[in-house]
């Protein structure tokens, strides 16, 4: 049944079963919807139904949502993931529910969502490219400039963004990927995509040990032989929006013709680590976390390990040019190796980032 704000009409699509089904809206009388089949198949139960062409005036979380919400956020999740999302009402109201207790993602799976994917990308702490919904809502052969897209924005708004379904499908019954599949993942990786991500590959299928490692191993290839041209140093240094955004810029530079082995971002939040991840430094970055929510939510993000310690002392020994022992047990610091490290002036500070700073470990 459909309320009187949704924006069915005469000659719009209806898809089921991924698309298996295809239906076209020939009458509407009142609330009810009458539509034509227009290929044959078996409908089964359980299956989904999307309107490619309408604005579903429906509230996106179920009373069902709500409760698995409250489930996961009791289990201490990092992310959670919003399913077709329209607009970014859609992720204020989410956001609402979650209370600061983790991050959110927003699937795109819409074009309604591609339209608004600015304004998305202004509430959302991170987007899906989910290829599986968005490439049956809109056409097919436009799916991979699309995909182009959205990351292309997420990048330039400083979001993560991860591209995900079907990208080894092949792998759901064979203990290889097709060279299709390998080039499909390499091109995400390409693009600069924060996470690349498996489905029922790794869920259901025959070979899901087999399935990660294979996805893994393109990556690894593939960053490898990535090259990026470096902007000139003034672009990258005016470019920022604020004087956090150039710190960070200055620190993707200054670790990049040091030869540091890592660039340390003190962060409160996980902003400044963002920011230098933004960039796309070849030089790996350090996230020092006050706690764990905020270290759990960097993993997902580009060229970022995160790890826990809010010790005032040791924030103030990095300051002054000694990287603390305690961070010497990373594998990215490197004894004798310059350091780059990002902070504010004051310990626990929020959006306080003011300083760079060349530091050694701690003999």
């Amino acid at each position: 049944m459909l309320t009187s704000d949704t924006s069915v009409e005469v000659g719009h699509s209806i898809l089921v079963d991924d698309g298996r089904l295809r239906l076209r809206v020939n009458r509407i009388a009142q609330s009810l919807v009458e539509a034509k089949v227009l290929n044959p198949g078996v409908l089964k139960d359980r299956k989904g139904v999307s309107f490619p062409d309408s604005t579903l005036a429906v509230d996106p979380i179920t009373q069902k949502d709500r409760e698995d919400l409250q489930f996961a956020l009791q289990l201490g999740v990092d992310w959670v993931a919003m399913s077709f999302v329209q607009s970014a009402d859609d992720i204020r109201n989410l956001r609402q529910l979650i209370c600061g207790q983790a991050k959110i993602v927003a699937k795109i799976e819409k074009p309604i969502a591609v339209q608004n994917i600015d304004a998305i990308l202004e509430e959302a702490d991170a987007i899906m490219v989910a290829r599986g919904d968005l490439g049956v809502e809109c056409a097919w052969h436009e799916l991979p400039a699309i995909q182009r897209r959205l990351v292309s924005s997420a990048r330039d708004a400083g979001k993560s963004v991860i591209v995900a379904t079907q990208m080894l499908e092949s792998m759901i019954t064979a203990p290889l990927p097709t060279r299709a599949e390998t080039s499909d993942v390499a091109n995400a990786v390409m693009q600069g995509v924060d996470a690349v991500m498996l489905s029922a590959e790794s869920a259901t299928g025959n070979y899901p040990v087999e399935a990660v490692a294979a996805m893994s191993s393109i990556i690894l290839a593939t960053e490898k032989s990535r090259s990026c041209k470096p902007q000139l140093i003034e672009e990258q240094l005016t470019e920022a929006l604020d004087d956090s955004g150039s710190i960070a810029n200055a620190a993707g530079i200054l670790a990049r013709l040091r030869g540091a082995c890592c660039i340390t971002t003190y962060t409160e939040t996980g902003a400044t680590a963002l920011r230098v991840a933004k960039g796309r430094s070849p030089v790996p970055v350090l996230a020092v976390c006050p706690n764990r929510l905020v270290a759990g939510t960097l993993t997902l993000v580009w060229g970022v390990t995160p790890t826990v310690n809010s010790k005032h002392s040791e924030f103030e020994s990095a300051r002054q040019g000694q990287i603390p022992c305690s961070l010497g047990k990373n594998d990215l610091v490197k004894p004798k190796k310059p350091v780059v490290v990002t902070s504010g002036s004051k310990h626990g500070q929020i959006g306080g980032t003011d300083s760079l700073k060349i530091a050694y470990l701690k003999e």
